[in-house]
């Protein structure tokens, strides 16, 4: 079933001027050819003041049954030619898994603490 993953590009102060962002969508154990999500990729500008934008990317769920839990990121970067640079990229999207029989349970291990 199609649903949507929404990403919330946020600059840390409002720009005094237009300002221009690349994005696109980059597999990671997600690929876009295996349908998990749908490849995107365009430009966000933000206006004089606005400080807060969406990117919003198809995605299949749930996954086939078996499969574990996949990933996908959103890449940001700036113009070509650009001198700024950009704090935090990409975003993570995960996609969660689906057990191979309905209703079995999963099992996590957390990561060992050092003591």
């Amino acid at each position: 079933m199609a649903q949507e993953a929404v990403f919330v590009v946020t600059l840390s102060a409002a720009p005094t001027a237009p300002l221009t962002l690349n994005y696109a969508t980059v597999d990671g154990t997600a690929t876009a050819a295996s349908g998990a999500y749908t490849a995107t990729s365009g430009v966000l500008t933000f206006a004089i003041g606005e400080t807060t934008k969406n990117v919003v990317v198809p995605v299949t769920l749930p996954l086939p049954a078996g499969t574990p839990s996949e990933l996908f990121t959103l890449a940001i970067t700036w113009p070509s030619g650009s001198i700024n640079t950009i704090a935090r990229s990409p975003g993570i999207c995960t996609l969660p898994g689906t057990p191979a029989v309905p209703g079995t349970p999963s099992v996590s291990i957390s990561s060992p603490s050092v003591t």
